[in-house]
Order: C-alpha cells, then structure tokens, then sequence
C-alpha cells in the first residue's frame, strides 16, 4: 500500500482541535472580545498552525527525502547495469568486425 495510505489515518487524530475551536469561536464573536481575549485567540490560532505545520512536514519530509535516495540509488544501479550492457555490446561488435575482417581475406 502506498505511504500516505497508512500515514494519513493515523495524522488526523493529532490535529489540535481545541485550539482551532477556541481560535475559531472567537472569530466568530471578534466584535465581542476584548484585546486580552483577542490575544489569546491568536495565540490560539498560531499555536495550531504551527503544529498542523510541524505536522505536516512531519509525515512529507521522510517520505521525499526517501524518494530521493531511493531515485538516486535505482539511476546509478541502472547505470551501472548499462554500463556492462554497452561493455558487453562493445566486445560483440568487435568480435562481429572480427569475424566480418576474416571473411574477406
């Protein structure tokens, strides 16, 4: 199953809900609040972008950083495998120009 398949169920149980419920309960009432109330609205808010955020780069991060020595290590086994292979059509050619240069003597 891919990555995301498994990672994703288990993420959304960390969101922070009570502080996006309090964040957005006082925006709801913003024309009530008074400038402490609003300030710990806001802090509110912040504090659960940020962790939706470390979140986030928290299940993407590994996975590309995965990708990319997983990418890197498939092109060089790749070269490598067309490096024999062209190594081998070489040594062909030249027993074909071998065996061409003995037919016409």
């Amino acid at each position: 199953a891919p990555v995301f398949v498994l990672t994703t169920p288990a993420i959304i149980p960390l969101i922070p809900g009570v502080l996006l419920y309090r964040f957005l309960f006082a925006v709801i009432r913003i024309h009530t609040l008074t400038t402490d109330e609003f300030m710990f609205a806001m802090q509110n808010g912040v504090e659960a972008a940020l962790v939706i955020l470390g979140i986030a780069l928290g299940a993407t991060l590994p996975d590309v950083i995965a990708h990319q020595f997983i990418d890197r290590s498939k092109r060089e086994r790749l070269r490598k495998i067309l490096e024999e292979r062209d190594g081998q059509e070489a040594v062909i050619e030249d027993a074909a120009n071998l065996d061409h240069a003995s037919e016409r003597r």
